[in-house]
């Protein structure tokens, strides 16, 4: 769709070229499917017209910043100075490797800055002194670069990025940049440790230091049921404060509890002996494969007792157990001591009684429970 884009544009009297991350992304044969193209040469209304002819319009932002079509994952922007030119298009890209632009029906690249050779050297460079230190999400997306890109940060850059003040950030724009480096990063360790170069990781990031900790979750994350969630657990391993940290960083409830649920857990799952204690702390997880896998990084020993406790645990859940209508048939009418009954026949459940037996101990319990009462 982008050529169909370009050779009508083309005929308008306009160019269309590839920009951005794509540009950078296919110089290095990197597969990235977003795909933004900036159009120049025509006005907004030509430009909507053309888009019109090809599909279903769709325009973002009051002024009409970013168009698309639907069905097409494809960002269509005009420069914001229409009249500016390519250069000073670039000129407001945030780093040299991202200002490139490659015309999409010749294939020539506009390299105003030097982004090409940055690449080869694999090297972080900001496009403008003057700029640079306007959006300060920049100071985060040179450390998810240097992240994920496995890049080093020019040293003038780091310089500028130490004079940025980030504490403003909206927290989603930080926990994206976050999100991204801790699912995407061979080596995610390097996110935080350019933050340190750049004196930037005290505000969002401070305490996180067993680098290799991270790393070596980073090797099995896939395995994650909860990805993130998982990933981010593993920042907070050795922190004084998760709590203070994870809502600082974030407010979903989902995540949070998570976190704490695991962290928590993996206290317990060192010191655990018995049976009981390992049916215990599998029933009270949120997530128990990844409480298992991150517990096999933390504490390497006994990990085939933890898996082999936590094969029996699920082999046990998935047996007939106890329920409410089981009571009530046998004459238990609801309320809060049933409950109570419940809650016992669950830890009945958890030691590998049957239902049957379950129902037989519970029925006794209730009985010595009214007898008590009376």
């Amino acid at each position: 769709m982008a050529h169909k884009i370009a050779e009508k544009v083309n005929e308008a009297g306009g160019r269309v070229f590839f920009v951005g991350g794509y540009v950078r992304d296919r110089i290095m044969n990197l597969a990235n499917k977003d795909i933004d193209i900036e159009v120049h040469g025509i006005e907004a209304g030509t430009l909507a017209e053309i888009l019109d002819s090809l599909g279903e319009l769709l325009t973002m932002g009051a002024s009409f910043e970013i168009m698309k079509l639907r069905h097409y994952d494809l960002d269509i922007a005009l420069p914001v100075d229409i009249d500016g030119g390519a250069y000073k298009a670039a000129l407001r890209r945030d780093f040299t490797m991202n200002a490139l632009m490659q015309d999409v029906l010749t294939g020539e690249i506009l390299d105003f800055f030097g982004g090409i050779g940055d690449i080869e050297s694999r090297t972080i460079k900001h496009v403008s002194s003057k700029t640079f230190t306007a959006d300060p999400l920049r100071v985060l997306r040179a450390a998810r670069f240097a992240a994920c890109l496995n890049f080093d940060i020019d040293s003038e850059t780091k310089n500028f990025a130490s004079l940025v003040n980030i504490e403003s950030l909206p927290n989603e724009r930080v926990i994206n940049e976050l999100s991204i480096t801790l699912l995407k990063a061979v080596r995610p360790s390097k996110f935080f440790e350019a933050l340190q170069e750049m004196s930037q990781a005290d505000y969002y990031f401070p305490g996180i230091k067993n680098f290799e900790l991270i790393d070596s979750v980073a090797e099995v994350r896939d395995s994650a049921q909860e990805k993130l969630y998982f990933m981010i657990a593993s920042l907070c391993v050795d922190l004084d404060l998760p709590e203070k940290f994870l809502t600082r960083l974030t407010s979903e409830e989902k995540l949070i509890k998570y976190v704490l649920n695991m962290l928590d857990l993996l206290k317990r799952i060192n010191f655990a002996v018995s049976e009981r204690d390992y049916m215990k702390i599998f029933d009270d997880s949120i997530c128990g494969s990844d409480l298992l896998l991150l517990s096999g990084i933390i504490y390497g020993d006994r990990r085939c007792e933890r898996e082999n406790f936590f094969a029996l645990y699920n082999s046990r859940m998935r047996e007939p157990y106890l329920m409410g209508r089981d009571l009530i048939i046998n004459g238990v009418k609801p309320g809060a001591l049933m409950g109570e009954a419940l809650k016992f026949a669950h830890d009945l459940r958890l030691m590998g009684v049957n239902k049957d037996e379950q129902l037989t101990r519970t029925l006794k319990f209730l009985r010595e429970c009214e007898a008590k009462n009376l």
